[in-house]
């Protein structure tokens, strides 16, 4: 019984004190605070005190508290460590704090980009035609192919990239064909692309506390109501049953949250920790990699999510996510999860240095809200997947982007520069 108030309060107490140093600290907005939020939000059932899944709940154990606890102590340390540092290196060289503005030349990168994800969306809507409108996700995703993700890969991307380029035109474009992805079913898109732009904007207000932002912060409370909201209604909504939708809504608007994807998320977490279940580490990551890699193997065999929950739970005749605090605990017990957290903290760090190449900026900028906010509900499998397919489409992005401006100049005679500052991407 002390055992469990001691790991419930202490979830709780960084959880509180997280959230307090965030919001109220005089820092610049950055991926450390990306990644305490989505931490918090999906370690919500730690606030509800239970995990289920359809047919099964269990209070919240000991052990899944600690590690929950483990994660968002260990970003919450990581980002005063980074901000002490920060201040050290102002004091030590006060100009370096002025930020100067820099010439960049134009590349065309969020032009392409745009172009790009506009030609996967026509093409889907080609090929998969009435099926994006199927109630059913496995039937629409029969017709998916390959140049699918020109748009699912593609419309977050651009849209951080035109954002990230100041080009509000594309990035209206570009929210719109995320607008056109939700509709059919898929929230990761919306939410990635809205992450990346909104962390971009916050970031070059430069240092003040984000609690000052006060319709920011409302918008970014209203967005992540509107996500869990949605998921209730969009079968009815995709039918064109806007009554029926509507009705849903209210009668079912508190299981959005008290039965979201969090609780389901965490149930497996919560499982793995009570039954000690275990795989072997080495094995079951190369086999990630050599999936990726050479195709040798598939999700079946590869994937955390698809091994453990088959194991656990059966077959429960639906799909579910996976975890990857589970998945490194399954590896490795909490030693597993400490490993992963160095990993995991040290890529956030690296991401906010100052890169002078666009295409790194880009590439951070588009990759962290996936390794910040999605990889919660994911496995290695699956992020190494995204960060595959991300990096596909900025190196075709780049290539094309070559193209477009060979096109411009020989139209027009002549480009032009665009005015940065480095305060553009947190850091």
């Amino acid at each position: 019984m002390i055992t469990s108030m001691i790991c419930q309060g202490l979830f709780m107490f960084i959880l509180a004190a997280g959230s307090f140093y965030f919001t109220t600290a005089k820092r610049r907005t950055d991926w450390y605070c990306v990644a305490f939020a989505s931490a918090a939000i999906y370690f919500l059932p730690g606030i509800l005190g239970e995990t289920s899944i359809p047919g099964e709940t269990l209070p919240v154990s000991d052990l899944c508290y600690f590690v929950m606890s483990l994660v968002m102590g260990s970003l919450w340390c990581s980002a005063i460590m980074y901000d002490l540092r920060m201040k050290a290196n102002q004091a030590a060289m006060p100009a370096a704090s002025t930020a100067s503005t820099s010439a960049v030349s134009e590349n065309y990168f969020a032009l392409t980009a745009t172009l790009l994800q506009s030609l996967g969306c026509l093409y889907a809507i080609q090929v998969s035609g009435t099926a994006l409108l199927s109630q059913s996700k496995h039937e629409m995703a029969q017709t998916f192919t390959q140049f699918h993700l020109l748009w699912l890969m593609g419309a977050p991307t651009a849209f951080i990239v035109s954002v990230f380029y100041r080009r509000y035109l594309l990035s209206l474009i570009n929210f719109v064909s995320m607008l056109g992805i939700l509709f059919i079913g898929s929230r990761t898109q919306l939410a990635i692309g809205v992450i990346g732009a909104i962390t971009i904007l916050l970031a070059r207000r430069g240092v003040h506390p984000i609690i000052r932002h006060k319709k920011t912060c409302m918008t970014v409370v209203a967005f992540v109501c509107f996500v869990f909201l949605y998921k209730q209604c969009y079968i009815a909504l995709k039918a064109g049953d806007i009554e029926g939708a509507s009705t849903r809504l209210s009668e079912r608007w508190a299981d959005a949250f008290l039965s979201s994807e969090p609780v389901a998320i965490q149930h497996i977490l919560n499982v793995v920790v009570l039954d000690d279940y275990r795989l072997p580490a080495y094995e079951y990551i190369s086999r990630s990699f050599l999936a990726q890699v050479s195709g040798a193997y598939t999700s079946k065999e590869a994937s955390f999510g698809d091994i453990a929950t088959y194991d656990i739970f059966g077959d429960l005749g639906y799909g579910m996510a996976s975890n990857i605090w589970a998945e490194m605990y399954a590896y490795g017990g909490l030693v597993g999860v400490g490993i992963f957290l160095l990993i995991y903290n040290g890529m956030i760090r690296f991401s906010q240095v100052s890169y002078r190449h666009d295409l790194l900026q880009i590439f951070f900028a588009c990759f962290m809200p996936w390794w910040c906010f999605y990889i919660h509900r994911n496995d290695i499998y699956r992020m190494l997947s995204f960060s595959k397919q991300l990096i596909a489409f900025l190196v075709v992005m780049a290539v094309m982007s070559l193209f477009v401006r060979l096109v411009y100049l020989i139209y027009f005679g002549k480009t032009h520069s665009v005015r940065m500052t480095p305060a553009a991407m947190p850091r």
